[in-house]
């Protein structure tokens, strides 16, 4: 058994005896702080290692992670917090505890089908803080990776654990539902990747189509834009958008006419309803003469309201999803 050596201060890297069959709890865990140093970056864990204990090897910097098949049992948190990127986890590993690699860098992960127990949170979770829908409150608590991955076959426990905690489940070659696609300004269609993991999918031309991180994509005017995703194994995947009408709107519930006088008393509101609007993004309000009239609401609002100040003519411009609109504007 290996006991644990306290903080890491100049350890770089270890090499177990083939006669060591575990390690202790805490036995290599650094600090989770920078100023430390978290320097244990290499490991040869030997020929007969069968146990890593709890937290083992949490907040070290090893990147490569090569287990050996005699090892049987991997720890709660054993490389929690460690810069893990590549995993391979070996022919002989049965159990793998609560948060075993939580918060390290691994996009993926393969689970041979001899590993029978994944405890709770042991992969692609992390622990951040996230605002709450409406932006009033922050929450504090474990997410799952954006595109995190998981190869195993059916029916094992990584398979379960996968659909257990919403994670992708790769099962075959990875393909995208849509290579192109036409909408009008407003109008939405969803992409996906099956077979594979997201963690942000971008657009070419965000004046013309917008995407979410769920793959969302709303048209916003006329034009074309490519939407693709960034994935963790670098698939190259895109589909092209047609957006082939622009937004409108509507004074007061009926269809603006850009040659006619829209009439307000002082004091009182004109409402502008924003048609197609998908995005908030290029929202821009001017009035030729803010003492006579000018929008009131807030950029992101999708009803505009114009208000009358003082008796006379102005014109307003509305620009959302980069078209204007020029509204005259008489107040009276």
């Amino acid at each position: 058994m290996v006991n644990g050596i306290g903080p890491c201060e100049s350890l770089k890297s270890v090499r177990l005896a083939d006669s060591v069959q575990k390690v202790a709890d805490n036995a290599f865990r650094a600090e989770n702080d920078e100023k430390e140093g978290n320097c244990l970056n290499e490991v040869d864990f030997g020929k007969g290692l069968k146990e890593i204990g709890n937290n083992a090897f949490a907040y070290t910097s090893i990147s490569e992670l090569k287990l050996p098949d005699s090892l049987e049992t991997i720890g709660n948190g054993a490389f929690s917090g460690s810069a893990v990127s590549k995993l391979s986890l070996g022919s002989g590993v049965k159990k793998i505890g609560d948060y075993a690699f939580y918060e390290t860098n691994l996009k993926s992960v393969t689970i041979p089908e001899n590993v029978t127990e994944i405890g709770k949170k042991a992969f692609g979770f992390y622990y951040d803080e996230r605002s709450s829908a409406d932006g009033e409150y922050t929450i504090y608590d474990d997410f799952v990776e954006y595109g995190f991955e998981i190869f195993a076959e059916e029916g094992s426990a990584g398979a379960k654990y996968a659909e257990d905690n919403g994670i992708v489940l790769v099962k075959g070659a990875a393909s995208i539902n849509k290579t192109k696609a036409s909408l009008k300004a407003g109008k939405s269609t969803k992409l996906k990747l099956e077979n594979s993991g997201v963690m942000y999918w971008y657009s070419s031309n965000e004046k013309v189509a917008y995407v979410d991180r769920n793959g969302k994509v709303y048209g916003l005017k006329k034009g074309k834009a490519y939407i693709y995703p960034e994935t963790p194994r670098g698939l190259k995947f895109k589909c092209k958008v047609n957006v082939t009408s622009n937004p409108s709107i509507k004074i007061n519930g009926a269809k603006f006419h850009k040659n006619w006088y829209y009439y307000v008393k002082k004091g009182k509101k004109l409402k502008v309803t924003l048609l197609g609007r998908a995005s908030a993004l290029y929202n821009k309000y001017k009035s030729a003469n803010k003492k006579i009239a000018k929008v009131v609401s807030d950029v992101d609002t999708k009803t505009v309201k114009i208000k009358g100040y003082k008796k006379g003519k102005t014109t307003v411009a509305i620009t959302f999803n980069g078209v204007e609109f020029k509204i005259k504007v008489k107040v009276y």
